[in-house]
């Protein structure tokens, strides 16, 4: 996003040229167009699914904007019966966001510094923001957000159907690891200098990727820990050790992500990858930029109630993936880790209304 974003989060004029969530939150009021969420215990607003005082789930209200008052279940044609003015779901609020912000950087035990990034106005349907915690995490790593909740990486296309593992800084153990146990002639795997059928899955990425990448899984493992009370997924150190791990690789005018395994990591400055892989994307490689994205970052953060009312922006959207695999098994094993461990439990603490499906 231009400028960029460390969270999708409104603050309208006050946050200034850069949109600071802190330069906002130092206003006596804070007006912002916002989701009209409440929470049905304790009735207290709220901007999460869950309601950040009881961890009870809230409801969208549908209120009148002129005389706030909420709209009947009987009501069936979403229009106030005092002054026939349309109900919606978001509304304008003075919004408590310098107590927000202290509340968020209390529960991260880190302190933001500025500028805090947010954006102008939010532009889904129901206006609905992203917590403020994701903003200051992503801060911390350098990271910014992309209007549907994930973080990408734009990098150009490039075919490739044979490799060495000398050329792609991956040992002979990993390599074996994931699959790989002979080379193109059908001899065992000995040597980091025998030439190797790439699989129509696997991806080598550039290191420029593979930096960025690392950040974003710090993000997310953290995400998984200070926001959820989860344990960390990827662990991850260096670079080395996202060597496995599943991506989605997205064109920008295409709808469905084509999920990818990371396999190693090249100088250049393009993807490789198989020519079947880029072409499910839709792609030709001819110089075309698409987009990688973890793939447990797209569990976590992304939404359709973040992306814009256009429909034309819709093509915009991981959450339809569709994987090709000649070595099942391994995925398979790879997916249900995060869908066992981390995606039963997400659903009831966060009940993200992400609409993600795979296909195999």
């Amino acid at each position: 996003m231009k400028p960029p974003v460390h969270c999708l989060f409104p603050v309208g004029p006050n946050g200034g040229a850069t949109r600071d969530i802190i330069k906002a939150a130092k206003q006596d009021t804070t007006y912002i167009e916002i989701a009209n969420r409440t929470c049905t215990n304790c009735q207290s607003s709220s901007i999460g699914i869950n309601c950040h005082s009881c961890n009870i789930a809230t409801e969208l209200q549908w209120l009148c904007t002129v005389c706030k008052r909420p709209a009947e279940k009987s009501n069936t044609d979403k229009r106030c019966k005092f002054c026939n003015t349309q109900f919606t779901t978001h509304s304008i609020t003075n919004f408590p966001l310098k107590y927000t912000l202290r509340k968020a950087s209390q529960n991260l035990n880190l302190k933001p510094v500025e500028p805090l990034k947010g954006v102008k106005s939010l532009m889904g349907k129901n206006r609905c923001a992203e917590p403020i915690e994701k903003g200051i995490l992503r801060q911390k790593y350098s990271i910014f957000t992309f209007k549907d909740g994930t973080t990408r990486f734009d990098v150009t296309n490039e075919p490739l159907t044979q490799f060495k593992a000398k050329w792609i800084s991956t040992d002979i153990d990993k390599l074996r690891k994931l699959g790989y146990t002979k080379d193109y002639l059908g001899v065992d795997l000995t040597s980091s200098d025998q030439l190797i059928e790439l699989m129509i899955q696997d991806v080598i990425i550039p290191l420029q990727a593979a930096e960025h990448l690392l950040r974003v899984a710090k993000f997310v493992d953290d995400e998984l820990a200070k926001l959820y009370g989860l344990p960390h997924f990827y662990n991850a150190n260096s670079i080395n050790d996202l060597t496995g791990h599943l991506i989605v690789g997205l064109a920008p005018h295409t709808s469905v992500g084509i999920i990818g395994r990371i396999i190693g990591f090249t100088n250049s400055q393009v993807c490789l990858a198989s020519p079947i892989w880029h072409s499910a994307k839709r792609r030709d490689c001819d110089g075309d930029a698409d987009s990688l994205i973890l793939l447990l970052d797209i569990f976590l953060n992304f939404s359709h109630e973040y992306l814009p009312e256009w429909m034309l922006l819709y093509l915009f959207n991981p959450s339809y993936c569709h994987m090709k695999c000649k070595d099942k098994p391994i995925m398979l094993t790879y997916l249900r880790t995060i869908q066992l461990n981390f995606i039963p439990i997400l659903g009831t603490k966060q009940k993200q209304q992400s609409q993600f499906h795979l296909s195999i």
